[in-house]
């Protein structure tokens, strides 16, 4: 990540200290990310095995679009929260995919932060172009 702005005010081997360890920052908090939504989504596992609630048979699909019987539709976030609330298996593994899918999100957020600190204002530009693309996709904005 190094810029030509920062060959101005900075000597060479600074300048690749502090994007090392920008970088590993991120990559530590990325790492967490991923072990704390495997954690969420193996108690959502865990759950459901030892308190298996009654699920529609496969049969009863009509599409992939059908949610189990197990209370809420659980494709908003808010859904997922009532259901963790409660307990339900499924809405905790379903929180643990949605921290799964948070967690790239989250690297091109914080890769935004780091660009606005630098003051590299074009990548700033591109990164939060690239932010509100993931923001209006995963919104559902866009089919």
């Amino acid at each position: 990540m190094t810029h030509a702005s920062d060959a101005n005010s900075l000597p060479a081997a600074d300048v690749i200290r502090r994007d090392h360890a920008m970088e590993v920052a991120l990559a530590r908090l990325l790492t967490t990310m991923m072990i704390i939504a495997a954690a969420v989504m193996l108690l959502g596992v865990v759950l459901l095995l030892t308190r298996p609630q009654p699920l529609a048979p496969m049969s009863e699909f009509a599409t992939f679009t059908d949610m189990p019987r197990e209370g809420a539709d659980l494709r908003s976030l808010a859904s997922i929260w009532a259901g963790v609330s409660r307990g339900q298996a499924l809405a905790i593994m379903q929180a643990g995919l949605v921290l799964l899918i948070a967690t790239p999100v989250l690297r091109v957020a914080a890769t935004a932060a780091i660009f606005a600190k630098q003051r590299d204002w074009m990548y700033v530009g591109i990164t939060l172009v690239v932010l509100a693309s993931l923001g209006v996709g995963l919104a559902g904005l866009v089919k």
